[in-house]
């Protein structure tokens, strides 16, 4: 994977949940990681096929594969912007790039 490519910064978050007192949850998000990435939103012929199978994905980010376990229950903050993430693939089963479909959080 090429080091140009990876021009954006984002910090991977992991959800957690403590009990208030009350009765209730508490969710507060930990910071596993910040790691250098590639945002790209959806083409227009990828959305509308993501929307043809009822996803809301609108972004693909691209990070070279952590050492750290994420999953669906995590998000992802780059800059201001807060994407919740719908799936992950381990690009060409290579263990080398990691792509994350997510959803932009508005």
């Amino acid at each position: 994977m090429r080091a140009g490519l990876l021009r954006h910064r984002i910090t991977l978050q992991n959800r957690t949940t403590t009990p208030d007192g009350y009765g209730g949850q508490t969710v507060t998000w930990t910071d596993l990681a910040t790691v250098w990435a590639s945002v790209m939103p959806l083409r227009s012929r990828e959305y509308w096929q993501a929307q043809q199978i009822k996803s809301t994905t609108t972004h693909e980010i691209e990070i070279r594969t952590p050492e750290i376990t994420i999953g669906p229950e995590d998000r992802i903050l780059f800059g201001t912007r807060t994407f919740t993430i719908d799936g992950i693939r381990n690009a060409e089963e290579r263990s080398i790039k990691t792509v994350i479909l997510c959803s932009e959080v508005l």
